[in-house]
């Protein structure tokens, strides 16, 4: 999360001053999108009950539902 701002200022050192405001909005979207996606899939994939022979990742809690 701390990393977007210095991706930010780094891309947008790299381009044109009137697309900056482009870059800034893409970084936000690209935190946006990842933050949802681990709340969607992510939360469940780390620390999800394991049940049966699924020992490598978990298999509950996706959107936040059930017992994780």
């Amino acid at each position: 999360m701390f990393m977007q701002p210095g991706f930010a200022m780094l891309e947008s050192g790299f381009t044109r001053a009137k697309n900056a405001a482009n870059i800034m909005m893409k970084n936000l979207m690209d935190f946006s999108i990842g933050a949802l996606s681990y709340w969607a899939v992510g939360f469940a994939i780390m620390y999800g009950t394991m049940e049966g022979l699924n020992w490598l990742m978990g298999w509950s809690g996706f959107f936040l539902l059930g017992n994780a």
